[in-house]
C-alpha cells in the first residue's frame, strides 16, 4: 500500500534552528553547503517527518521532530554532488525495479560493495550501469559481514528515487 504524504505547513529555519542543525549533521560536505546558505526551508510533512531545501535544493530528509534522525536527500547527492563520498552498494538490473518500489536491499542483488560499511550507517544504493545513486538506506551488517553472506536483507531502504521524499522535494525546488 503506497502512501502518499503532503505538506503541512513551509517556513525558513531560524539562525538558531541551522546552529541546532549544524551540530547534528555529521556529513563535513553537507554541514558545508548549510553553513554556506543565504537560505534554508522546513518543510513538515503530514506524517511528522520533514525536508530542509538549502538554498532551493531538497538537502535533508528528517526523521524526527527533534532533528535527531536526518539522511541526506537523494536531489542534494545527484545535483550539487555532496554526500557523494558515502559508503555504497551496486546493485544489479534485476534489483533495480524493487528498490525502486521502496524494497529492501536483499544480498543477491548486489554485485559491489564498498570497504567502509558499517553496521546502521547510511549507504548509497547505485545503479549498475552508471552507477548513480537510485536510493539511501541503513546498513544491517559491516561490509566484512555482508560480503560473507550469500543471501537475506542487507540494507533497510529510507529514500529512493522518485518516492514520496522525492516527489516532494521536486515541488519544493526553487527554478
Amino acid at each position: 500500500m503506497v502512501i502518499f504524504m503532503k505538506i503541512k505547513h513551509r517556513r525558513f529555519l531560524s539562525k538558531k534552528e541551522i546552529k541546532k542543525l549544524l551540530s547534528k549533521i555529521t556529513y563535513k560536505d553537507l554541514r558545508s553547503f548549510l553553513e554556506k546558505a543565504r537560505s534554508a526551508e522546513f518543510a513538515l510533512l503530514d506524517n511528522d517527518s520533514g525536508i530542509i531545501s538549502i538554498e532551493g535544493t531538497p538537502s535533508i530528509i528528517v526523521l524526527d521532530p527533534d532533528f535527531n534522525k536526518i539522511v541526506p536527500h537523494l536531489a542534494v547527492i545527484i545535483y550539487k554532488k555532496i554526500c557523494v563520498d558515502l559508503p555504497y552498494v551496486i546493485i544489479d538490473k534485476g534489483a533495480l525495479p524493487h528498490i525502486l518500489n521502496g524494497a529492501d536491499v536483499m544480498r543477491p542483488g548486489v554485485v559491489e560493495i564498498s570497504e567502509d560499511i558499517e553496521k546502521d550507517q547510511i549507504v548509497l544504493i547505485k545503479e549498475i550501469d552508471k552507477k548513480i545513486p537510485i536510493a539511501l538506506g541503513i546498513a544491517l551488517f559491516d561490509s566484512k559481514e555482508i560480503k560473507n553472506m550469500s543471501k537475506g536483507k542487507i540494507i533497510k531502504t529510507l529514500h529512493y528515487f522518485k518516492d514520496n521524499f522525492w516527489n516532494i522535494g521536486k515541488q519544493l525546488m526553487t527554478k
